[in-house]
């Protein structure tokens, strides 16, 4: 089965920023098989595991998947100023149900940033996405060394931030909490910004229907996916819903067709001192601070569209 969106005629070239992460393997999948997309490089970054696990992951999935010539470049291992935060939801491995074959092999490159910039300005200015799935540690970096990058890049997706409750406070959703710092600097940059944060992914909860056609399936993968919501499911919450929400995989769907998520302009700060309120997410669509919006936020996801979008590169899960 195949998806019923057409392609452009050229695909979109995107380099992935993640911390895999279960999450983080659909989102892997969906910009491998989508044709709207040409995934030029991944890049990884310290968050849901620690980054030899998540860049061996990384490595593993593109293997998977069947496209394992996918340069990963292994980015920072810890926060900008704080002490790393590891999330618990995806088990000790990252990819808690099933364990991937680990793949051999040198990374494309030991200094992720860098990797990061070379692959931005080796592309026209305005032709590269980044999708940034983890924490913000590695775009913050990169904007340290080469402020212009931000000009440079046609937009950055972003999964983070709660504009309401959070998933690791009150307040804070996790690749904010991790990283405050690092996504305070990025949020202020010049760079066009579509913000998804846990208002919007929670809208794609798994529905028991996709649960159980992937259980179901005998395909490989269908197999390996119901796994890892199994799993994923015993430490992942949605508000409101039965099933876990697949947040990564909205930002690589956001750019595949953008019709799935509603958006409106915002301005979005995320507080760096507060022990109570760290890593939140203050958004203002209504103009109270006076400042001009700096992310699209996104408010309402097209949740049969975004699961059919990733089921339909599935086989045999019609």
């Amino acid at each position: 089965m195949m998806s019923s969106l057409k392609s452009s005629a050229r695909p979109k070239p995107v380099l992935l920023d993640c911390d895999p992460g279960i999450d983080d393997a659909f989102a892997i999948f969906l910009a491998l098989k989508s044709p709207e997309i040409d995934l030029v490089g991944v890049t990884t970054v310290a968050g849901n595991q620690t980054l030899p696990t998540v860049s061996n992951n990384a490595q593993d999935l593109l293997a998977f998947f069947g496209s394992p010539q996918v340069p990963v470049a292994f980015g920072e291992a810890r926060p900008l100023r704080r002490d790393p935060v590891v999330a618990t939801s995806h088990g000790l491995t990252g990819l808690g149900g099933r364990t991937l074959p680990r793949v051999a092999g040198e990374p494309a490159s030991r200094d992720g940033v860098g990797f990061l910039l070379d692959t931005v300005f080796a592309h026209r200015p305005g032709e590269l996405t980044i999708v940034a799935i983890g924490p913000l540690t590695n775009l913050a970096r990169a904007l340290e060394r080469r402020p212009e990058v931000a000009q440079h890049v046609h937009e950055v997706v972003i999964m983070g931030g709660a504009n309401n409750a959070g998933n690791m406070s009150p307040v804070a959703e996790f690749n904010f909490f991790a990283d405050p710092d690092a996504a305070a600097c990025v949020l202020n940059a010049d760079w066009k910004i579509r913000l998804l944060d846990l208002t919007l992914t929670w809208q794609s909860a798994v529905p028991s229907s996709i649960a159980q056609r992937l259980a179901r399936t005998a395909d490989p993968i269908a197999q390996t996916f119901s796994a890892w919501l199994d799993f994923y499911s015993q430490g992942e919450t949605t508000p409101g819903a039965d099933g876990p929400s697949l947040h990564d995989p909205c930002a690589m769907a956001a750019v595949i067709d953008p019709s799935l998520i509603s958006t409106v302009p915002a301005f979005v700060a995320v507080e760096t001192q507060s022990p109570w309120t760290l890593g939140e997410s203050v958004v203002d669509t209504a103009g109270y601070f006076g400042r001009e919006p700096n992310v699209q936020l996104g408010t309402t996801l097209d949740r049969e569209g975004f699961w059919r979008l990733l089921m339909g590169y599935i086989p045999g899960t019609e």
